[in-house]
């Protein structure tokens, strides 16, 4: 009852040992009423210690530099679903299609992307990648719900040295309330489907707009910029989002299996989507790599789709799917020779991606960011730090100083999210 919901609410708390979870998880341990009361927006208590004399001593030697030098054109993009089903369930198929992606050319640097979420949740993906906070550590949607205004932010940062920043999401301004959330992470403009003039005919599958769609205006607004700044674009795609249709007809890569059952039919449909989505990229590769301003093109998955909608039985699902379903590919492009030291069996969780991307460009503007990349903040899924693809520990094994300075991290989103802002003056 709506009574027992709002009881609910108020009982639920946000206990420090429950900071990480999975909604799939916590949703089957305590049934759909608290896991979805748990995701509401709530007030977060303060942390113990929580004072102005905390943020001046942890902070005082990371304050931003000044940058010198010509700062390049930085695009990132967030590809809907685009994820490794390899990773998660097993099945037989005439070809990966993220394969090419791994073998694109010297330019590209390719490794894996640690996700929060998996079937869905792309909002909150958004919020670690452009707020370098882990989602777990307030769940909900603080990407909806959970950011004051003036945010700071990736954007906000290339702000400061003077970009030109555009965001980009081929879906309606009220999705995720991104119209709302995009103002208070301070992009300049943002482009959604209400306000493209680009013609949307053959760029359609189904209900949804595809990659060279979102590239295409990418593309228009790129050639229209200000030219006297620099250019950042954060584009969000929508083609391989769920549902898949079962008819779909543009089959090049088969599924082995009877194709009148539903699920291989979604899959074959989802493997041939992410072929499209891989063909896309490149030639929006070939585009850059013809412009005359150097660019840094970082492109990731947002999430796994839900693999429990390609009706797979529980003996095809791999042993290590709850976690690797959260790992996506991850590739950074440049074209001017910029070397990134991005290994192949890397992992960077969604809220490190933007302390390293400045990091590896020399660009050191915040206190936070630069404390989280001296500090090498770990990359960490419910209790599993993942130090590499192949390579996790417990993190209930972790130091007392190591125990610290996670504290320290939700120390600093606390201030920033709920708190006074102290951390922002330093």
């Amino acid at each position: 009852s709506t009574a027992s919901m709002v009881a609910l609410y108020f009982v639920i708390p946000v206990l420090a040992e429950d900071q990480i979870f999975t909604h799939r998880e916590f949703n089957e341990k305590n049934g759909f009423s608290v896991g979805f009361v748990r995701t509401l927006p709530r007030k977060m208590k303060a942390p113990e210690n929580y004072r102005k004399e905390y943020f001046d001593d942890l902070l005082s030697g990371y304050k931003g530099e000044a940058y010198e030098g010509d700062l390049p054109d930085i695009i990132f993009i967030q590809d809907e679903s685009l994820s490794d089903m390899d990773l998660v369930i097993n099945y037989s198929a005439s070809e990966n299609p993220l394969d090419a992606l791994y073998n694109l050319n010297e330019n590209v640097s390719t490794s894996y992307f640690l996700s929060p979420m998996a079937g869905g949740g792309t909002c909150n993906v958004e919020y670690e990648v452009l707020t370098a906070m882990p989602y777990a550590n307030v769940g909900g949607t603080p990407f909806v719900d959970g950011l004051p205004a003036d945010t700071c932010s990736l954007v906000s940062i290339l702000n400061d040295l003077g970009y030109q920043t555009t965001a980009i999401h081929t879906n309606t301004e009220a999705f995720f309330n991104r119209h709302v959330t995009y103002n208070r992470l301070q992009f300049d403009e943002a482009y959604f489907s209400q306000n493209i003039t680009l013609d949307e005919t053959g760029y359609k599958i189904g209900e949804w707009l595809n990659d060279a769609y979102a590239y295409e205006v990418l593309k228009d607004v790129y050639e229209n910029r200000d030219e006297s700044k620099p250019f950042f674009g954060y584009v969000v795609t929508t083609q391989n989002h769920g549902i898949y249709p079962e008819a779909y007809d543009r089959w090049e890569i088969k599924v082995d299996g009877n194709m009148e059952e539903p699920g291989t039919r979604r899959l074959q449909t989802f493997l041939n989507l992410e072929k499209e989505s891989v063909n896309s990229y490149k030639k929006l590769l070939e585009y850059f790599d013809n412009v005359d301003k150097d660019v840094v093109v970082v492109m990731y998955g947002d999430h796994c789709p839900s693999y429990w909608v390609f009706y797979f039985p529980d003996v095809s699902v791999k042993d290590a799917a709850e976690l690797q379903q959260h790992f996506t590919p991850l590739l950074i492009w440049d074209n001017y020779g910029k070397e990134f030291d991005l290994k192949k069996d890397d992992v960077t969780a969604a809220y490190n991606l933007t302390p390293y991307i400045l990091d590896q460009l020399g660009i050191y503007t915040d206190s936070y960011i630069n404390y989280s990349r001296a500090n090498h903040t770990p990359n960490v899924f419910g209790s599993t730090q993942i130090n590499s693809f192949d390579d996790y520990s417990d993190i209930t094994t972790w130091s007392e100083k190591m125990n610290d300075y996670w504290n320290s991290i939700w120390m600093i989103q606390y201030d920033r999210v709920y708190g006074n802002h102290y951390s922002l003056k330093q």
